[in-house]
């Protein structure tokens, strides 16, 4: 992943993934935790966006919130990026 290529939002919302895996006990960041990261952050281009799509950002909030809390829950251990997010990064 070249984060050279990432503008300051983008890398503040990859930085803020484990935060938020921390938040809901997750151990693997997965794209849930991306998007979450993004549809959070201040001044989100990410939220003008669905909403000119003519979607209810708070209700694609919820949603990723809901894929969040159905993942497996853990205590301690480091968190670690998923192959998945990894791909997508």
């Amino acid at each position: 992943m070249n984060v050279t290529k990432f503008t300051q939002k983008s890398i503040e919302a990859v930085n803020r993934c484990t935060v938020v895996a921390d938040d809901y006990r997750n151990q693997e960041l997965v794209p849930a935790h991306l998007m979450y990261s993004l549809l959070t952050i201040d001044e989100s281009l990410i939220v003008s966006l669905i909403k000119k799509m003519d979607i209810d950002p708070d209700v694609f909030t919820a949603q990723v919130e809901g894929i969040l809390k159905r993942r497996p829950k853990v205590s301690g251990g480091e968190p670690y990026m998923g192959i998945a997010l990894n791909r997508v990064l």
